[in-house]
């Protein structure tokens, strides 16, 4: 029996070039879409951070983005960050 040559690994084919970054309006499109996930999962901490996220893609690539959407996508980061719920004093303690 013959033995099969060995496999090579993705990263030592040689000449390929490593793949682009995403695109930031696909990524903006992502982040937006997770907050509704972490929304409805009720998972606050993530939530807020998908939004915060989101903001600060379409503030920064968004050139065309309104005063009022501005405003809007700013609110809504403030606002999710405060329903991120506290930690009960029992877990702090340890005993």
């Amino acid at each position: 029996l013959q033995t099969p040559p060995p496999r090579r690994k993705a990263s030592s084919t040689g000449g390929s070039t490593p793949a682009p970054p995403p695109k930031a309006k696909l990524m903006a499109k992502y982040y937006e879409k997770l907050t509704t996930l972490f929304w409805v999962s009720e998972n606050y901490l993530f939530h807020a951070f998908a939004w915060y996220k989101y903001y600060t893609l379409c503030r920064e690539f968004n050139r065309g983005m309104t005063a009022d959407e501005k405003t809007f996508q700013a609110s809504a980061v403030l606002l999710s960050a405060l329903c991120i719920p506290n930690l009960p004093d029992s877990s702090l303690s340890p005993g």
